[in-house]
């Protein structure tokens, strides 16, 4: 059937791909991790293509559809599932909650030309015994699935009570727009309160920095604290300009007007925003009885391959890789989730031809945060991700920042004509448990 997307300037073709049962039993899916080394899971010869899901259409999803799809050819058949038909520009919402118009991007513009099944719909549950995606609309047919990459990203932990009741949260478009309204509907001098001083927050709370209100950030924590002391600074001169930052100020409850913090005090606010960390976004994987974490995200090895089903890939912020790059966490953002999505489509592209999944070795360069539209800061960070002592500042920084947010697009419009552009900044060899690590490849940064 065809449904008109979100945007109404174009149709998107919706198939329900129904073929043959999965050849992945429980027993396979069972394999120790220590013992999963160099494991191929292609179909007998013969049987007809591959089938690929790939779940959630962010920036990681879009990406993944559009490298297997190119990549594969004739041996794999790959389906993109989503209940959306736009991307979201996560990236972008908090300047659409400011009031700015962010012209949303049709996913049909994105996947045109390429042999993509999409589904517009929402994955309600997963059967990986029978390999098998259960979809939400009333009388859809599953989805089979040989090979499934999860890229269903992440959302707002709510954190403490009354976040739901009582706070926007920036979770999409939608939240976005209701944040709007509700600063359209406040009384000139309001005060704003942003809890959260990680990068999300501070994009926030500066892009809200108006003359005819308040903006006040609480966080947890010192602000910023995977920036650097300059760098630091300078974000708290910004938001000082705009309002106030009260530092390792945990909050404890928020109500309709008033926020309590851990020790006892209470502070008016007009507007509470929740930007307190992040979580999976999609409870899924752990419902399916994949690996995951405390907070839902799905536990993978350095293939990028679920510890727990050897035919599951993750990419983005829906996956955890606990000991890659040395142990040290990949940032939840962009800059990982696009390496992160080529990485895991070429492993299973490997897989089909029988060949042994490589580890990834990714690495940083720069933090590039939005403060308000004329100004910016981009951190420096070594290999690892920690902040270096050089910051770059002002309206060029801004303007940097610009030109990252925009090449999130390119990126995904270059795969698209070009499958398997996209590289990625190798880090340094940091073995995984029972792996080696494997060869260099071409080095094309991207932040």
């Amino acid at each position: 059937m065809s449904i008109e997307d979100e945007t109404g300037a174009a149709r998107v073709t919706v198939k329900y791909v129904v073929t043959r049962q999965p050849a992945f039993s429980s027993e396979i899916a069972q394999i120790p991790d220590a013992d999963r080394k160099g494991l191929t899971m292609a179909r007998t010869p013969g049987t007809g293509p591959q089938r690929i899901v790939v779940l959630g259409a962010g920036y990681a999803g879009v990406l993944a559809a559009l490298r297997l799809a190119g990549k594969a050819g004739d041996r794999a058949r790959v389906t993109l599932v989503d209940p959306r038909g736009v991307l979201v520009e996560r990236i972008r919402l908090h300047q659409l909650a400011a009031g700015q118009d962010i012209a949303p991007v049709p996913l049909a513009h994105l996947l045109r030309d390429r042999p993509i099944h999409f589904a517009l719909d929402r994955a309600a549950a997963l059967d990986l015994d029978r390999g098998r995606v259960m979809l939400g609309a009333p009388g859809a047919e599953p989805l089979p699935f040989d090979w499934l990459v999860n890229a269903t990203g992440s959302t707002f932990a709510a954190g403490v009570p009354g976040v739901e009741e009582h706070a926007h949260r920036l979770t999409g478009p939608d939240a976005a727009l209701r944040l709007r309204a509700a600063l359209e509907d406040v009384p000139e001098g309001a005060t704003v309160t942003v809890c959260g001083g990680g990068l999300t927050g501070i994009e926030l709370a500066t892009e809200l920095a108006a003359p005819h209100r308040r903006v006040r950030m609480l966080t947890g924590g010192p602000l910023g604290p995977g920036l650097s002391e300059q760098g630091r600074a300078h974000v708290a001169g910004v938001l000082a300009r705009g309002g106030e930052v009260v530092e390792h100020a945990p909050v404890a409850r928020i109500e309709r007007g008033w926020i309590e913090l851990a020790d006892g005090s209470v502070l008016p606010s007009d507007v509470t925003v929740w930007a307190g960390g992040f979580t999976g976004a999609n409870p899924l994987a752990r419902e399916a009885g994949l690996a995951v974490d405390a907070s839902g995200r799905m536990l993978v090895d350095a293939s990028l391959r679920s510890r727990s089903h050897p035919n599951v890939f993750g990419a983005g912020d829906a996956a955890l890789a606990p000991g890659l790059n040395g142990g040290v966490k990949l940032r939840m953002a962009c800059a990982t989730a696009l390496p992160m999505a080529a990485h895991a489509s070429d492993n299973v592209l490997a897989a089909l031809d029988g060949r042994e999944a490589k580890p990834m070795r990714h690495r940083y360069y720069v933090q590039c945060i939005s403060l308000g539209r004329g100004d910016g800061l981009v951190q420096r960070v070594d290999a690892l991700d920690a902040p270096l002592p050089k910051v770059h500042t002002g309206r060029p920084a801004a303007r940097f920042k610009e030109l990252i947010c925009r090449s999130t697009l390119w990126s995904l419009a270059l795969e698209r004509r070009m499958p398997g552009a996209l590289t990625y900044p190798k880090g340094p060899h940091a073995p995984y448990p029972s792996e080696e690590p494997t060869a260099r490849s071409r080095k094309v940064p991207i932040a």
